[in-house]
């Protein structure tokens, strides 16, 4: 666990035979307010919630090396800089519960829309504030990544999979053609279970994403996936 402690020298002050004003040339050191203390438990819970994990990571062109700083500087963040982040992500989740529970009582006809709308309003203030606060958590853990690394892994964060796993769930491409993506990728896979020969339109659907630039180098991310998670894991305890 990282947590600061600072110094703060105080001056002590005293009036003088003559009744002046003086002050002690000795100086003590004073121990300045700790921030407030993060386990590694609660930095890793909202270090995910921020997408900061090693899979994206690795499909992004990140190095091990680079893998490895990213988890440092998040959890430094977290635990030096923002440290009352945990704290405000669990009242959101928890926000989120009450939001649901409302609603599910005014269905039922047993709650009242006013509630119902005042912790509405309570959730959209506490959502935007923590997206707030995960994007600079994002900003300090991605610091040292290049501009088309910090590009790749925005986009990433914010597209749908629509039910595509890696490499191809990095496709900067249309739903259309995601979803058709999706389909020749099921095809192949059930012809493959039942000994048979897949759809041709499908497989070159196949080999135009696997000939993608984006796709490769994610493929190629893959490739070091498990050294990637051992430096991030290791980042995480420094």
């Amino acid at each position: 666990m990282k947590h600061a402690r600072g110094h703060i020298l105080v001056a002590l002050t005293f009036l003088g035979a003559a009744g002046i004003g003086g002050t002690l040339v000795a100086m003590r050191a004073v121990d300045a307010p700790s921030p407030i203390l993060v386990t590694d438990d609660e930095a890793k819970l909202v270090i995910a919630a921020a997408s900061i994990e090693p899979d994206s990571l690795a499909v992004c062109g990140v190095s091990s090396a680079q893998a490895a700083a990213v988890a440092s500087a998040a959890l430094e963040h977290v635990q030096t800089s923002d440290s009352t982040l945990p704290a405000a992500y669990n009242a959101l989740v928890s926000l989120r519960g009450q939001v649901s529970q409302a609603e599910r009582a005014v269905r039922s006809g047993s709650g009242s829309a006013d509630d119902l709308t005042q912790l509405q309003t309570q959730l959209a203030a506490q959502e935007a504030s923590v997206g707030t606060r995960l994007q600079q958590l994002r900003d300090a853990a991605f610091a040292g990544l290049s501009s088309d690394q910090k590009t790749r892994l925005n986009a990433l964060r914010l597209s749908s999979p629509l039910g595509l796993g890696y490499p191809y769930r990095v496709m900067d491409s249309t739903e259309s053609d995601k979803v058709t993506l999706r389909g020749a990728l099921a095809n192949v896979r059930t012809c493959d279970y039942a000994g048979t020969s897949p759809d041709g339109a499908c497989q070159s659907t196949i080999a135009s994403a696997d000939a993608r630039a984006d796709v490769s180098l994610a493929d190629a991310g893959l490739q070091n996936i498990g050294a990637i998670r051992t430096a991030f894991a290791s980042g995480m305890t420094d």
